[in-house]
């Protein structure tokens, strides 16, 4: 599976001047795997048009957040100092969280396009 966005075109066209949250030097590992979560919803789209590569975009950055994000790797998901409180997370919560937006954001971008649509019933 290949990148269908460039870190070129997620530094101008997808964020239009604001700050990058993925770094140039992770931009392709986190593309790819977004291509892969996408092509698993439309499959392969018949042309790599600003549509995919915008939600591709979107979606490199939500498993990138992910990949980043406080509870990554042990579960706490807040702290209190004062009387000391600690939330954890299961990873299989997070885990469900991030499926439904990468879902949601697949939909944003391919309701109505037919793409999603495979024939099952």
């Amino acid at each position: 599976m290949m990148e269908w966005a460039g870190y070129d075109f997620y530094l101008y066209d997808y964020l239009a001047g604001k700050d990058p949250v993925i770094p140039e030097s992770d931009f392709a590992f986190f593309a790819r795997d977004a291509a892969a979560n996408i092509a698993a919803y439309i499959g392969t789209p018949p042309e790599i048009d600003n549509t995919v590569k915008l939600c591709c975009c979107e979606v490199a950055e939500l498993l990138w957040r992910h990949d980043h994000t406080a509870g990554g790797s042990d579960g706490v998901t807040s702290e209190k100092t004062g009387d000391l409180s600690v939330t954890y997370d299961s990873g299989e919560v997070r885990a469900s969280v991030l499926s439904r937006r990468v879902r949601e954001c697949v939909y944003k971008y391919f309701a109505g396009t037919g793409l999603l649509y495979r024939g099952l019933d």
